[in-house]
C-alpha cells in the first residue's frame, strides 16, 4: 500500500456473550483498586484478631502455661511470629493507604501511568501481606503447638 491509499475494514457486530465479556473485564478495571484496597483491610483486621488471640495466649496465667512460656524455644517462636505479624500488618497499610501520583490532568497516556503506579503499588503490598500473614500464622501454629507439648 501506498502512502495516502484508502483502507477499507469490515466489522462485525459484538456477540452478546462479547459485550458480556468486555463489560466484565471494564468492571473489573474500574474496581481494581477498591479491591485491592479491601484485601488490605481484610489483611489487617485478620492481623489485628490474631494479635488479640497471639498476646491472650501469652497472657494466660495457668501455671502449667506460664512454664512453657519461659522456654527459650516458645518466646523465640513468639517473637517471630509478632515480627512477620507486624510486618504484614505494615505491608497492609501500603494496600490501604492512599499516595501520590503526578500526572498531566490532559494526558490520558499519563493518567493510564499513574493508575498502573497505583494499582502496581497496591498489589505489591497485599501479596507481601498476605506471605507475611501467612508465616506468622504459621509460626504462631507452630508456637502454639510446642506450648502444648510441654504442658504434657
Amino acid at each position: 500500500m501506498a502512502k495516502g491509499d484508502i483502507v477499507s475494514y469490515s466489522v462485525r457486530p459484538l456477540r452478546p456473550d462479547e459485550k458480556e465479556l468486555i463489560t466484565w473485564f471494564d468492571k473489573q478495571e474500574t474496581e481494581s483498586a477498591d479491591h485491592l484496597e479491601e484485601g488490605g483491610r481484610q489483611i489487617i483486621g485478620l492481623v489485628t484478631g490474631l494479635y488479640a488471640i497471639f498476646f491472650g495466649a501469652l497472657a494466660l496465667g495457668a501455671e502449667k502455661i506460664e512454664a512453657s512460656l519461659s522456654r527459650p524455644l516458645v518466646i523465640a517462636l513468639a517473637a517471630v511470629a509478632f515480627v512477620f505479624l507486624l510486618a504484614a500488618l505494615i505491608a497492609a497499610l501500603f494496600a490501604v493507604l492512599p499516595g501520590t501520583y503526578r500526572y498531566r490532568a490532559a494526558s490520558i497516556s499519563d493518567r493510564k501511568k499513574a493508575y498502573d503506579a497505583l494499582l502496581a503499588r497496591k498489589a505489591r503490598g497485599l501479596t507481601a501481606a498476605t506471605i507475611l500473614f501467612g508465616l506468622g500464622l504459621a509460626v504462631f501454629a507452630a508456637m502454639t503447638l510446642t506450648m502444648l507439648f510441654y504442658r504434657l
